[in-house]
């Protein structure tokens, strides 16, 4: 809207000027369209950026519903696959203790010294097939 106060006062004062001549006037007119145009459409975009695209307060509430959803399932996921593999690293670490299965990591067979705490198991995906264990590196 200030753009049209300031073509509206700019109008004003060319009025009240008596040293412009025709010229000046016609180019003075066509600066305040010009500003009066750039503030409508100001207005314009600002009001419809307020609307929200025509939603309505229900659809805005169910898409933060969903997005609420969205997240708290995500973070579930993340849960359950760190149990799991909590729980994959246990087993792995019983079947090592026990020494009653092949141990593969990315397809080699370790040593019968093999020192699982001597390696990084977050650098490994753990695999459980037939009795063996497979670690493939990530």
């Amino acid at each position: 809207m200030s753009f049209c106060v300031g073509g509206i006062i700019l109008v004003w004062v060319a009025n009240f000027v008596p040293d412009f001549d025709a010229g000046t006037s016609i180019v003075i007119v066509i600066i305040a369209i010009i500003l009066v145009i750039s503030g409508l459409h100001g207005y314009i975009v600002s009001e419809s950026n307020n609307s929200n695209s025509g939603k309505s307060s229900e659809q805005l509430i169910q898409e933060t519903q969903d997005e609420d959803q969205k997240e708290n399932h995500e973070k579930d996921n993340k849960k359950a696959q760190k149990e799991t593999r909590e729980i994959q690293e246990k087993k792995l670490r019983k079947l090592a203790a026990s020494g009653n299965s092949d141990i593969f990591i990315d397809g080699e067979p370790v040593s019968d010294d093999f020192d699982l705490d001597g390696i990084r198991l977050k650098d490994y995906e753990i695999k459980f097939k037939n009795g063996k264990v497979y670690l493939i590196s990530y």
